[in-house]
């Protein structure tokens, strides 16, 4: 016999017993093949599991209550951080959701080791392009290439490199963003380019991936050996009581790199 069903059969013998009894008694009676007395045992019988039924099903029923306030108490917990949703991965994050927050936005900050989708996406200048025609104002955050965070195995694609190919390979990686941040900054207005502000940290070690806005933060958790798109992620949104919220903690922490951050010569 499966697993299964005798786990059935152990949650409902009561039901089991009191529908057997209650039908071969029925029949027995019709057949005029109990006294008096027996069909009285049987009723009380009946009664018995009846009441066995009653005292299960309430214990069941305040189980349920206990795990549906626990699910209660949980939602409060989550709501009051202002998380609006937890993601095993940032690639599980429709991109299109992300530029729509982007559009909605007057101003948007974002922290990244080394921003390479700016040079490997379009799309991703097309949309500050968009975002600062419309009157919007960016502050973005990166690695300085001259940072000693090349001292330290910060990404996956050169763990297995040695320290100093790895060194190169990441000042390269940053360098062609530096780079490719110019070039975008050099085609803007001059109103716009007031608008347009990157900046670099040295010795500090980038621990989550943010892209904010003043409605929305968009965060990824960095893990060691994995690529910042398989990283769990969380979106979150300001709350009344800044103190509890996740929201709070991000954008300021952001703020504070950004003030312990440099441009470069």
């Amino acid at each position: 016999m499966k697993t299964g069903l005798k786990e059935w059969l152990a949650e409902n013998i009561d039901t089991i017993g009191l529908l057997t009894i209650a039908i071969v008694g029925t029949i027995l009676v019709r057949l005029d093949l109990l006294g008096e007395e027996i069909e009285g045992g049987i009723i009380i019988l009946i009664l018995c599991l009846l009441a066995v039924r009653l005292v299960r099903l309430t214990y069941r029923t305040a189980h349920m209550h206990e795990g549906i306030n626990s699910l209660r108490s949980n939602a409060r917990i989550v709501d009051k951080m202002g998380i609006m949703n937890m993601l095993n991965q940032r690639i599980e994050i429709p991109i299109e959701q992300m530029h729509r927050e982007v559009r909605r936005a007057r101003e948007v900050f974002i922290l990244s080791r080394y921003f390479s989708t700016f040079s490997s996406e379009e799309g991703v200048q097309t949309l500050l392009q968009e975002f600062l025609k419309n009157g919007g104002s960016v502050r973005i955050l990166i690695y300085s290439p001259e940072g000693g965070q090349f001292d330290v195995n910060i990404d996956p694609d050169l763990n297995k490199i040695n320290p100093d190919d790895r060194r190169k390979a990441t000042r390269a990686l940053i360098c062609g963003t530096v780079q490719n941040l110019r070039n975008f900054e050099q085609k803007l207005a001059p109103d716009k380019r007031k608008r347009f502000q990157y900046r670099f940290i040295e010795n500090y070690i980038i621990y989550a991936w943010i892209l904010g806005t003043p409605n929305k933060i968009f965060a990824t958790f960095h893990l060691n050996g994995l690529k910042g798109d398989v990283c769990p992620t969380v979106i979150c949104e300001p709350v009344d009581d800044s103190r509890s919220g996740l929201y709070s903690k991000l954008a300021d922490e952001f703020n504070r790199l950004w003030r312990e951050s440099s441009e470069l010569p």
